[in-house]
């Protein structure tokens, strides 16, 4: 682990050339910024709940700056949210023209999600004589979920989705996915369903294949927000719906 830190501290270091002294940006507008920071740049940046943070900067938006640190941490900071900003070392493109950049987000995110959502679907029944053709029900209702998932380049979960349907027994689906990162934040995952009390007249549990796109953006506090598009297909159940809800745990 050390020799890692040490190889990626002399990479970074690759990629700017350092001053004589620290550059201490009084105008902290996001105009000032953009006009002084560069990707490439290792910069100093204090925010106003008393963190700082030592990064190689990656982009330099209209309202935030993203950088690494030396682990490869990436935090994407609000310009008002900072309290001071240095640059203690300009990209070597200044006088190279090349700029190394850090690699990929590739952390690693742990987290348990509780939320909120609407669910639509059908499931074939047991018809009641033979000559009946379509016995089949269809419903929208509330749903609450819960999920633990364990994200990086790929990800993982294990996901409760409850049903609020007026029935005796409350369908009760349990999912296991697992799938890539497709864009920062975003996730596509499939894998196994098990629909439990799917319905009152239908015999047993309904299987089906389980999917699931979700949005879950890295925070920099210990909860965060997600919103997810599931469901499943099965030979006799099938549904899909749409979670907002809340995450704890280690969100960047």
């Amino acid at each position: 682990m050390r020799v890692a830190k040490a190889v990626a501290l002399g990479v970074a270091m690759l990629g700017f050339t350092p001053g004589a002294s620290a550059q201490v940006l009084e105008d902290l507008s996001p105009a000032a910024i953009r006009q002084q920071v560069a990707p490439g740049d290792a910069v100093r940046a204090g925010v106003k709940d008393g963190r700082t943070f030592e990064l190689t900067v990656v982009s330099v938006e209209a309202e935030t700056l993203t950088g690494t640190t030396f682990e490869n941490r990436r935090f994407r900071i609000r310009y008002s949210a900072l309290s001071s900003l240095e640059i203690t070392g300009k990209a070597a493109a200044a006088t190279t023209g090349v700029v190394a950049l850090p690699g990929p987000k590739d952390s690693v995110r742990t987290w348990f999600g509780l939320n909120f959502g609407l669910v639509s679907g059908s499931i074939d029944l047991p018809c009641a004589s033979p000559g009946d053709s379509d016995c089949s029900e269809d419903g929208t209702f509330t749903s609450f979920g819960a999920n633990v998932t364990v994200a990086g380049p790929v990800a993982a979960r294990l996901r409760a989705v409850h049903g609020n349907e007026d029935t005796d027994k409350r369908p009760l689906e349990t999912a296991i996915l697992v799938g890539p990162r497709i864009a920062q934040d975003f996730y596509v995952m499939i894998g196994a369903s098990t629909v439990h009390n799917a319905d009152d007249e239908y015999p047993g549990d309904a299987d089906g294949i389980a999917w699931e796109l979700v949005y879950a953006p890295t925070s920099l506090a210990g909860a965060g927000m997600e919103v997810s598009l599931h469901g499943a297909t099965g030979d006799d159940l099938t549904y899909g719906g749409i979670s907002f809800g809340m995450r704890f745990g280690k969100l960047r």
